[in-house]
């Protein structure tokens, strides 16, 4: 007997079924936020997840790879052999079948964020790779690269009561420019528990190619997450470079443009599934098409709203949240 779970992401409804109990848990964790009952009318988006062996299973290929085969509008995609997943693009409904309950957990979670990601975009909301926080009244955007540590950033800056989190990977940018929570679990590299945060409240995501990272849920600090949208404020910039001393400085608004186009016009760092994305219908490029250009919109409306720094971290945690508290409320 299949159990369902529902959420509401920015009127975006997904449901997703299985008859494994744990990998639902999984999936309530990671989408804890956006957790809802279960509504009268069919969810935009449905997905069954099948904890067992992948049916038809080829050779394996390289490492990371799959290979995708399409009928209409279904796509069949195969993971080196080790899962599967089939996917109908006109019914917004797809089947993920794998036996291992990690890469299972992995390539449902990437298929949720992916599907509600394209729809979100073609509404007007725009996922960018960031931190973004509120203090004091103030909204904020730091763009770092992948791996940069925003997540480092993110637990020292929870020290301070007066910070509010969006979202410490992808805050949702709505129609106007204005800063949306988009709060999933926190992930910090590594497989050992976090001091400081009850060991119920953490579990280890172990990734294909990125290796495994400690998942901190929502419920640990589910009051520290912002209650309403926020028009931003300030653009950061951010780089860690190796041995240099925190800094920040402002800079014009086209400074921060090649970042911004990068984390939110291209999407860089943000999960989109490229298996999903990229379509051979002319009607899927024209929805590419019509994402692009809201995109577009989206970023050249936070270069006209917003101000711009360029911040250089360093080693010293304390002293890289310290520099951008004082920027950030003097400002």
């Amino acid at each position: 007997m299949k159990d369902n779970l529902n959420f509401d992401i920015y009127g975006v409804t997904v449901g997703v079924a299985s008859s494994d109990g744990e990998i639902l848990d999984e999936i309530r964790r990671d989408f804890e936020w956006f957790l809802v009952p279960a509504a009268g009318s069919p969810p935009d988006v449905r997905i069954e997840l099948c904890a067992e062996p992948v049916p038809h299973r080829k050779s394996p290929a390289s490492p990371g790879s799959y290979e995708a085969s399409d009928e209409g509008d279904v796509r069949s995609l195969d993971y080196q052999g080790r899962a599967s997943t089939v996917y109908d693009f006109k019914a917004e409904r797809g089947k993920v079948t794998c036996p291992e309950r990690d890469l299972l957990h992995e390539l449902s979670y990437l298929l949720v964020l992916s599907r509600v990601g394209e729809r979100l975009d073609r509404k007007g909301y725009h996922r960018v790779h960031g931190l973004g926080f509120g203090y004091h009244g103030h909204t904020g955007l730091i763009l770092l690269p992948v791996g940069g540590g925003k997540t480092t950033l993110v637990l020292e800056m929870m020290k301070d009561p007066a910070f509010r989190l969006f979202s410490e990977d992808t805050p949702l940018i709505g129609p106007e420019g204005r800063m949306h929570p988009f709060p999933l679990r926190l992930g910090i590299e590594g497989d050992r528990s976090l001091p400081g945060f009850p060991a119920d409240g953490q579990r280890v995501f172990r990734r294909r190619k990125h290796g495994p990272k400690i998942l901190i849920d929502l419920g640990v600090f589910r009051d520290r997450v912002a209650s309403s949208e926020g028009k931003i404020d300030w653009i950061i910039d951010g780089c860690r470079p190796a041995g240099a001393s925190p800094s920040i400085r402002r800079v014009g608004r086209w400074k921060v443009l090649k970042s911004l186009a990068v984390n939110l016009f291209i999407g860089w760092g943000v999960p989109q599934g490229a298996e999903y994305l990229w379509r051979p219908s002319w009607g899927s490029k024209v929805r590419l098409l019509e994402v692009a250009f809201r995109r577009g919109m989206s970023l050249l409306t936070l270069l006209r709203s917003a101000r711009a720094a360029k911040v250089v971290l360093g080693s010293d945690s304390p002293e890289n949240v310290r520099i951008i508290k004082e920027w950030i409320t003097r400002g």
